[in-house]
């Protein structure tokens, strides 16, 4: 029976310790030793990474890994005909700090004509430290925890302001599929799964250049067009073939 791997996080590439602090990732995460991921790797007929970001990590470059980007199925991640579409919100998924809290909040505040809404229940999702201060702004709304197409349905625009490196990003890719703009920090895999740059932030860390790219995105009108080509590629089953000859060699 073929044994393959399918690396989508850094289960099997600890952070550094200045990459922990960097990306502000709570003390009690943990990753496997150095030891345990070879056994993992070296045990593995085939090894596959969910993005090019993933497969250049120094721990990988010790090993054959391929890239094989998520596959999305369209009538999965599509609003339902008939589910009512406001667009009146700026969504956030990002409830700890390595996920960008601390800058949707400084957005939230700094834009308070625009309604903010956070995904996610308190404790499993959004770090209950920050409960006060989202509470604070009026302009900030509580969502809890949602079904992806329900929340994009109410979404205007998506930011994903992550300051750790996401191996791939799929929330930018579900809201894209729907024609809803993205804002994404210009990290990790989410340089392959976001194309355009109205949509990346670079200086990611840097709120006020978040704040004039919001700025920018909530006054072009063409912005929802740009969605839907920018992922296309994703919607087209090849991650799948390529999976089906993998399996066949």
């Amino acid at each position: 029976i073929p044994n393959f791997d399918y690396l989508q996080g850094y289960e099997f590439s600890t952070p550094t310790e200045q990459e922990r602090r960097s990306w502000h990732i709570p003390t009690e995460a943990r990753f496997a030793s150095s030891e345990e991921a070879d056994f993992v790797l070296h045990s593995a007929d085939r090894v596959f990474a969910c993005s090019k970001f993933l497969q250049s990590l120094p721990k990988f470059k010790e090993h054959r890994v391929e890239v094989l980007y998520p596959e999305f199925a369209k009538e999965t991640i599509t609003i339902p005909p008939g589910e009512e579409t406001q667009a009146k919100t700026i969504t956030g998924i990002c409830g700890y700090a390595n996920k960008g809290i601390d800058l949707f909040l400084e957005l939230g505040a700094m834009f308070p004509k625009e309604a903010f809404s956070l995904v996610g229940d308190f404790g499993s999702d959004i770090d209950p430290r920050y409960r006060a201060k989202i509470q604070s702004l009026p302009n900030m709304h509580f969502l809890g925890r949602q079904e992806t197409y329900k929340f994009l349905a109410q979404s205007q625009i998506v930011l994903v302001p992550s300051q750790w490196p996401d191996p791939f990003g799929r929330i930018a890719v579900e809201a894209l599929s729907n024609e809803v703009p993205v804002l994404v920090s210009g990290n990790g895999g989410r340089r392959e799964s976001v194309k355009p740059h109205h949509f990346v932030v670079e200086n990611y860390g840097d709120v006020r250049e978040w704040a004039k790219k919001l700025a920018d995105l909530l006054q072009m009108t063409e912005a929802s067009q740009l969605s839907l080509p920018s992922v296309e590629s994703f919607l087209k089953s090849s991650s799948t073939r390529q999976l089906e000859s993998a399996l066949v060699e």
